[in-house]
């Protein structure tokens, strides 16, 4: 059943919904405002953010396979980028460049790693440039081991042509190896470096 207000009864109820209806508009002005600094604020901040995603100089990749990276973990053929630029990279040398070409692997080293692996790299580069050796390695199997979902070991089976000082040598069968990881920071790091070739 309905009851009619009248007279004092009717003004007091109709103050009371006023009030309530400026608290109701208040307070949804009060959220608009809050939305909108909001939407401001979230859109300055996509506007700062960027992700960087170190590549090879030269991608060695097939047509139409994407890369996937995350923070600590990345698909296979993210690794095989990196892979197929450093078993070009470094296997393709003279005695003239190998120290050059040794030092850009160093840098993918986290410090540890490379304070381990320094005298076995000098050795290395040494015996290729006193005895003059220039390399051709041409890749004829590629091989991945799956160490985590953040660390692969790339493996490049294939022939090495060499020459040492003026005399050519009878082309080998023999693999380079490499470790890579990439760390929390989103970085590809070398872990471990290896060759039979010389």
């Amino acid at each position: 059943m309905f009851k009619i207000l009248a007279g004092k009864e009717y003004e007091d109820k109709t103050n009371s919904l006023f009030q309530v209806n400026k608290v109701l508009w208040r307070f949804a002005i009060l959220e608009s405002f809050i939305i909108l600094i909001l939407v401001v604020g979230y859109l300055q901040l996509k506007e700062t953010v960027s992700v960087t995603v170190e590549l090879p100089s030269k991608i060695y990749l097939d047509e139409g396979v994407k890369l996937k990276r995350g923070i600590n973990w990345a698909n296979k053929e993210f690794f095989q980028v990196w892979g197929r630029g450093l078993a070009h990279d470094v296997s393709n040398f003279t005695n003239n460049n190998i120290n050059k070409k040794m030092a850009l692997v160093v840098k993918m080293m986290r410090p540890s790693v490379a304070l381990k692996k320094d005298e076995i790299i000098a050795k290395y580069t040494k015996a290729i440039i006193n005895n003059k050796i220039k390399q051709e390695f041409s890749v004829l199997e590629e091989k991945i081991v799956d160490i985590s979902k953040s660390e692969k070991q790339m493996i490049y089976n294939g022939i090495a042509k060499q020459m040492v000082g003026s005399k050519k040598m009878k082309p080998k069968e023999c693999k380079y190896a490499f470790t890579l990881k990439i760390f929390n920071n989103g970085v590809v790091y070398v872990e471990d470096i290896g060759t039979d070739c010389l």
